[in-house]
């Protein structure tokens, strides 16, 4: 899959990702349950501007769009073969960049390059992603899907 950025955008797509999860984590009910407190459940929502964005970015409802996100994000994070589960299977952890880099290929397969602004929609997917596997961990995301089907 062609990269849409080059590796300095890349960097800075993943400072802007850090930041904005940073921001979330500080002014959230989600400073809790990074301490283990049980939470709102806020944590596993989508916040309302990147929610915003990718309705813009998508030219569609978010749930729509997040449908189709996370079925590639699931095949990936899910299947052994998965560079993100390789990642999650080694460190523990997936990199914001690595999270950027994967997120802006699959916006370009699901259109949204050609209908609205890649950089803004990349950044917001991965702060949802990556809030969320913080939240609820990669096991509990990946309940219930099916290594065959390569999809729940």
């Amino acid at each position: 899959m062609d990269q849409p950025f080059d590796e300095q955008a890349l960097d800075r797509l993943a400072a802007e990702v850090e930041q904005r999860l940073t921001e979330l984590h500080a002014t959230s009910s989600e400073a809790a349950a990074f301490r283990g407190i049980p939470g709102e459940p806020e944590a596993l929502t989508a916040p309302e501007p990147e929610r915003e964005t990718l309705e813009k970015a998508a030219g569609e409802p978010f749930e729509t769009f997040w449908n189709k996100y996370k079925r590639h994000l699931r095949r990936d994070l899910c299947h052994p073969d998965g560079h993100l589960h390789d990642l999650w299977d080694k460190w523990r952890q997936i990199d914001y960049k690595s999270m950027v880099k994967l997120s802006a290929g699959w916006l370009v397969a699901l259109g949204v390059a050609t209908s609205g602004p890649l950089w803004p929609a990349t950044a917001a997917v991965s702060v949802i992603v990556l809030r969320i596997l913080a939240n609820v961990g990669i096991e509990a995301f990946c309940e219930g899907f099916d290594e065959d089907q390569g999809d729940c």
